[in-house]
């Protein structure tokens, strides 16, 4: 790896574009491995942290709204996956650049196994590398899940599998494919960032663009953007379909039950099936034996955002699906709990369409509907002209202004925090959002007794 990054950076001008988690990574492998290499900084971020910066006086910086103007001074950029460019008028044409996911994927391919999708990348590789762990498999957990790849670089040797969650920001300016490959789902998301659904999709699908005939690619076949795409362009990697039509036998092991029907896991919803089986795909084509997959699967434990159980308060039962920020993940959230009667929807407007899911919710049993947000506002627009008269619908402003409202949800039915919309408007990220839930919830405590 290091001979990679210094065939590519040897005597040029480097750029780090983005200095958030990866691009204080990304400086600080290049510090501690080529101490003659000090790479400018660029970021958006004019009052940006750089206490981890040194010596003073020799890195450069482009800090402000102009930041990206600084690429045209610089031969090699490596590029931080959040770093927005479209509507800047930005080329890198006649540069190098890199990133710390094809740089990993160009000299780690055939021990990576890449899970991408629109929703259950983060639960579909914990699981695998959780499964892989028990089994005594070597592995790393690295990308978009909060590791950046070159952070575990001195933990992988020949036998290692590298599980590589992977961002459509990520895949972007790939050129290399992981040999095992995983795409769970394609919804319209991040179209703040790509602007179309089509950019986001050309990225995604990148993730097997660059396999042969000896890779693997890991399906659902009854996602119907996945299955469009395939028509379109078919892949050269060998096809693995995960079987998401869990009534019918998947397969028979000496005329006894089926797949489904073995598996025990504390993973809700008909979502985490795909997820499981994925999984469960991914660890047999490495030979991982039956009985260690199912071991693995069933003391997994749920990651914390996905359906998760707060706790029974007030005689409510409270649940944190903060990472939902599609209409597709907020319908799944309702049908794992069925006894929904109070929902808290909305956050930043990244211009989804909402109509299917403001449809669906007026045919469910929820009484109670919270909106928020720009996302929220335009939801409400829909869902006020269709609702029923039984449902009640109520705006907030603010997060803080929950309480009053989560107390109208009738006891022993739940309080389901699933926004189908980002959190970027009042929170950094959905476990933020979640953790104020979460906090929120808990104080009502005080309230009911």
């Amino acid at each position: 790896m290091k001979s990679l990054i210094k065939k590519y950076i040897q005597d040029k001008k480097v750029l780090i574009l983005g200095f958030g988690r990866e691009g204080k990574s990304t400086y600080k492998f290049i510090r501690q491995n080529f101490q003659d290499v000090f790479p400018a900084i660029a970021d958006q971020n004019i009052n940006l942290n750089t206490e981890d910066v040194e010596p003073e006086g020799i890195t450069q910086f482009f800090l402000g709204d102009d930041y990206l103007a600084s690429i045209d001074e610089f031969d090699v950029i490596i590029k931080s996956p959040g770093v927005s460019w479209r509507d800047k008028n930005v080329s890198f044409e006649g540069k190098i650049l890199l990133s710390q996911t094809n740089l990993f994927l160009e000299y780690f391919r055939n021990q990576i196994i890449g899970i991408t999708g629109t929703k259950g990348k983060s639960t579909t590789a914990s699981l695998i590398f959780h499964i892989l762990s028990g089994a005594g498999r070597k592995a790393v957990l690295v990308g978009n899940i909060g590791q950046p790849p070159l952070d575990s670089y001195n933990e992988i040797d020949k036998e290692t599998y590298i599980i590589f969650e992977l961002s459509a920001n990520q895949l972007e300016f790939v050129n290399h494919s992981p040999h095992i490959a995983v795409l769970l789902n394609l919804f319209p998301e991040h179209l703040d960032y790509f602007l179309t659904s089509e950019n986001y999709y050309r990225a995604k699908l990148n993730i097997v663009h660059f396999q042969d005939a000896e890779d693997y690619f890991i399906i659902d076949p009854k996602n119907k953007d996945i299955s469009l795409q395939i028509e379109k362009s078919p892949p050269s990697a060998k096809l693995i379909p995960i079987n998401a039509d869990f009534r019918t036998p998947i397969d028979r092991r000496g005329g006894a039950e089926n797949e489904f029907e073995k598996i025990k896991t504390k993973l809700r919803g008909s979502h985490n099936l795909v997820n499981i089986f994925a999984a469960k795909r991914v660890c047999e084509i490495i030979g991982v034996s039956v009985g260690d997959i199912y071991s693995g699967i069933e003391s997994f434990q749920p990651l914390q955002h996905r359906l998760e159980f707060v706790g029974n308060i007030c005689g409510i039962h409270f649940y944190n699906d903060s990472i939902s920020t599609i209409p597709e993940s907020a319908i799944e959230a309702i049908k794992t709990i069925p006894n929904t009667n109070t929902l808290i929807l909305g956050g930043f407007d990244r211009g989804l369409d909402y109509t299917m899911l403001m449809s669906f919710l007026v045919d469910s049993p929820i009484r109670n509907f919270i909106f928020m947000g720009n996302a929220g506002k335009r939801m409400m627009g829909i869902f006020e002209t269709i609702k029923m008269p039984k449902q009640r619908s109520y705006f907030i402003h603010a997060f803080e202004s929950l309480p009053g409202y989560l107390l109208k949800t009738e006891k022993g039915k739940a309080c389901l925090l699933s926004p189908a919309a980002s959190s970027y408007d009042q929170f950094r990220n959905f476990e933020e959002r979640g953790h104020a839930y979460i906090k929120i919830a808990e104080s009502l405590k005080t309230l009911c007794h």
